[in-house]
């Protein structure tokens, strides 16, 4: 889908939503969270290449557990705003490459996750789903 913004007075013009290469990951239909990846409880790392943006960052990655969320933001070095590590999260962004990696989920509650990133105006996420059992 196309998304219009307007600078000023006249002055229209079209952005492109991120498109991703397809993949095999199956997602899951959870009723508070929506559609997301199923991670197995014993992690994993998955990857989305972004097709249409040759760079894009990290915005934040959202970690929820029960009722507690906590935003984690990528930090400002000298790749600014490419890598998030998070209590059992790290996301990482090379080119228009996104690398997602999950710990082990040794608890007895499910994560969800959420992905923000961002080519400029153009937003999107990723929302990922990590079950106990």
């Amino acid at each position: 889908r196309d998304l219009v913004r307007s600078r000023g007075l006249g002055d229209v013009y079209k952005r492109q939503a991120m498109k991703w290469e397809k993949n095999n990951y199956e997602e899951a239909l959870t009723p508070s969270f929506g559609k997301a990846i199923g991670v197995p409880k014993s992690g994993g790392t998955y990857t989305f290449k972004c097709k249409n943006y040759k760079n894009f960052w990290i915005e934040y990655v959202n970690e929820s557990v029960g009722d507690k969320t906590i935003k984690n933001v990528p930090s400002y070095d000298d790749k600014p705003y490419s890598e998030v590590k998070g209590s059992y999260t790290s996301s990482k962004v090379e080119g228009n490459t996104l690398t997602v990696t999950f710990a082990p989920n040794e608890t007895q509650d499910g994560r969800y996750v959420r992905v923000a990133v961002s080519a400029g105006d153009i937003f999107d996420k990723i929302m990922f789903v990590q079950k106990p059992e």
